[in-house]
């Protein structure tokens, strides 16, 4: 779970830092790890730990010790990457080595002839190419794969179609879940090994399963504690990649509150009708499962930034934090505080709801030139 809410977590900042029109690039260090945002984010020198890039043009060209998360347009693996690799974005392409699991999510994903997943692989999106070796299990859900590369472990496929080039090979367990009949090459994978069942009607026109989100928290603190974890790194991430925008919602925290609920729930309220618009034509409904994760990401970095506000707000009168670490106790206490309350039956969830229309509403008033207030509030409190 984890693991998903930190591709979240930087899927969700590149769309956040480009709201600001003509936002500049954005780099930095911080204890070994490597962070980057713009137009173009890159990590052209070697990392020593962890990196974190967001934004338009998304490349790695150099090696990374640690972790990788790459969210973006165009998202580039051209160096190898030690650890894990998280991605998201709307072309993909991996021609490196990643010694660990690789989980992505794009319109397009590439697994070159030159790039290797050492472990398992997560990979969702429309149309999905592997050429290069996956040395663990593989998890595919996509309207069309092409394999053309061995896999070590299992491969568990659900889209439309799946077709396989001369270099395919599964040497575990093949599982497919197609719209329509396959016919799988001895040479792939031998008929024992193989397991094909037909999608039902009702979901042949549709993309790859959604993918799950974190549990809620009022399904219990054992399976919140997780959660809130999860929070904590989206929000210390997004402090530490918005320096420009975070003075503004910190400077607003606490002023236009209905304002700013208003706001949120408005573009909440969009978000969601948008789905079913977008459904009805046929372009637009294979782009229904991205916009759904788009949705999650937003509403759950909005969630995070609408605690870390209301936490800033509470204790500026008594100390107000002027430096990364405090910010990051304080982003701590405002999960912790609207976590415990969400776990309460009732009004648990209508409380998160608020605090993310807050957060939501709070990040679109600090990017707009003039703060207007929605017609719907100004007429109601004239």
């Amino acid at each position: 779970m984890l693991s998903i809410a930190r591709l979240f977590a930087v899927a969700m900042l590149g769309c956040l830092l480009a709201f600001p029109a003509g936002a500049e690039d954005a780099a930095g260090d911080i204890g070994g790890d490597h962070y980057a945002a713009g137009q173009t984010a890159t990590a052209s020198a070697p990392v020593a730990g962890d990196a974190f890039l967001a934004g338009y043009d998304v490349a790695i060209t150099a090696p990374v010790t640690g972790n990788a998360h790459a969210a973006g347009v165009n998202v580039g693996i051209r160096a190898a990457v030690d650890a894990d690799l998280y991605g998201a974005g709307y072309a993909i392409t991996l021609d490196a080595p990643v010694r660990g699991s690789a989980t992505l999510f794009g319109t397009s994903i590439t697994l070159g002839a030159t790039g290797q997943i050492g472990r398992n692989a997560r990979l969702y999106g429309g149309k999905v190419h592997v050429d290069g070796p996956i040395l663990g299990s593989a998890l595919i859900g996509a309207e069309t794969l092409t394999l053309n590369g061995p896999i070590t472990g299992d491969l568990v496929f659900t889209g439309r179609n799946i077709s396989f080039g001369a270099n395919a090979r599964v040497s575990g367990r093949l599982t497919l879940e197609t719209a329509s009949a396959v016919t799988v090459p001895e040479r792939v994978a031998s008929a024992d090994r193989v397991s094909a069942t037909l999608l039902p009607p009702e979901a042949r026109a549709s993309d790859p399963p959604s993918v799950g989100v974190p549990p809620s928290p009022t399904l219990g603190l054992g399976q919140a504690l997780p959660w809130w974890l999860a929070l904590w790194i989206i929000g210390a991430i997004a402090l530490a990649l918005m320096p420009k925008l975070r003075p503004v919602l910190e400077a607003d925290a606490g002023h236009g509150t209905w304002r700013k609920l208003g706001w949120g729930i408005s573009a909440f309220a969009a978000t969601i009708g948008a789905m079913p618009l977008l459904a009805i034509t046929i372009v637009g409904l294979l782009l229904v499962p991205f916009a759904l994760v788009f949705a999650a990401l937003l509403l759950i970095v909005a969630h995070a930034l609408g605690g870390y506000l209301i936490a800033f707000r509470l204790l500026s009168g008594w100390r107000a934090p002027d430096n990364l670490v405090r910010r990051l106790a304080v982003l701590a206490l405002g999960v912790l505080s609207v976590g415990l309350i969400g776990l309460l039956p009732v009004i648990g969830w209508i409380v998160g709801l608020l605090v993310t229309s807050y957060g939501l509403g709070s990040v679109i008033i600090a990017t707009l030139p003039h703060k207007p207030v929605p017609t719907i509030l100004a007429t109601a409190t004239a």
